[in-house]
């Protein structure tokens, strides 16, 4: 009798971003899609025709013939779905924000460490091409600028703008920013939805670096730029085309007469430009390559439960700086 090694994943919420999770895992050999699953019947049905896969309507028939389960859904479901499948013995990756609350999120975390089952939470621009090309230089920022826009969508709109965009750059922040909070200055109104729709907040860290982050879903043109300044160079990360630059102080002895740079437009007597180049990966198929291969090592993924927590405890208490200061 031959095994099937392949590892079986289970595709829960079939939307739009649902397909492009089955379009993903379809490239990779290593994986089985087991089946899929959504409230909705009836595109359940005609996502499962499209892509040949077998369709449930019960969570925990899936769960029982599969290894992990990929959780695309309203946020407000992601706890309960998790819950019942770590249960049942299976990883998750979860689509950010990881869960509604902390205490669901903290959870699920025990949940996943008493069964030994691997979350994996969708902070996809971790995985993004020009974030990535950092990785060949020293980061300590001292201050971190983040544009994110997006047109208004119904999707999302359940949860704040700061839950739905800005997550994605406090998580990066974070993720760069080696120090505890000292303080959080936030403003945002709603517009449209009932949730806040803009919003602008400033983080200040206990070792002086500081943040400032804005993110809108009420914007003509999609916009996802960071920019990081530490001593003697900063870099501009444009992650919607995945462009990362570098200006840095002429002195420096980290950029060599190799490197490709031009001066154009800047003073050559003291800044030199580099226009650094990035393998064009997608993010996607990259995450759930780190969510394969921490399943077949057993090791934790690059945004584990824990990244995602904290993330959220961040996000969250935004949220509630912006809610208080509106209801005084």
């Amino acid at each position: 009798m031959v095994f099937d090694k392949r590892i079986k994943i289970g595709v829960v919420g079939v939307g739009y971003l649902g397909c492009i999770h089955i379009q993903k895992l379809l490239v990779f050999k290593e994986v089985k899609l087991s089946g899929i699953l959504d409230t909705n019947n009836e595109r359940a049905k005609e996502i499962g025709k499209k892509y040949e896969l077998e369709v449930f309507t019960e969570l925990i028939d899936l769960a029982k013939i599969s290894d992990a389960i990929c959780i695309v859904t309203p946020t407000e479901t992601h706890f309960s779905i998790a819950e019942k499948v770590l249960k049942f013995g299976c990883h998750v990756f979860i689509e950010k924000p990881i869960t509604y609350s902390v205490k669901e999120a903290n959870s699920l975390i025990k949940l996943s460490s008493k069964f030994n089952k691997i979350i994996q939470v969708g902070h996809i621009e971790r995985f993004n091409a020009a974030y990535l090309g950092l990785n060949d230089y020293q980061i300590e920022p001292l201050f971190i600028e983040c544009h994110r826009m997006s047109s208004f969508k119904n999707r999302g709109s359940e949860i704040s703008v700061i839950l739905d965009l800005m997550i994605h750059d406090l998580d990066i922040v974070i993720s760069l920013i080696d120090s505890k909070i000292s303080k959080v200055d936030a403003n945002g109104i709603s517009v449209i939805s009932q949730n806040i729709d803009i919003a602008n907040v400033r983080i200040i860290f206990k070792n002086g670096a500081v943040a400032n982050l804005t993110a809108s879903r009420l914007s003509e043109k999609q916009i996802r730029k960071l920019r990081i300044f530490q001593k003697d160079c900063y870099f501009t990360l444009d992650l919607l085309n995945k462009k990362l630059e570098l200006y840095k102080h002429k002195n420096s002895s980290e950029i060599k007469a190799k490197d490709n740079i031009y001066l154009e437009g800047l003073d050559s007597s003291s800044i030199i430009y580099k226009n650094i180049q990035i393998c064009n990966e997608d993010a996607l198929e990259m995450e759930f390559l780190d969510f394969i291969q921490s399943i077949q090592n057993n090791t934790n993924p690059k945004i584990s439960g824990y990244e995602g927590l904290k993330a959220l405890e961040l996000a969250l208490s935004i949220e509630k700086i912006i809610n208080e200061s509106q209801n005084k």
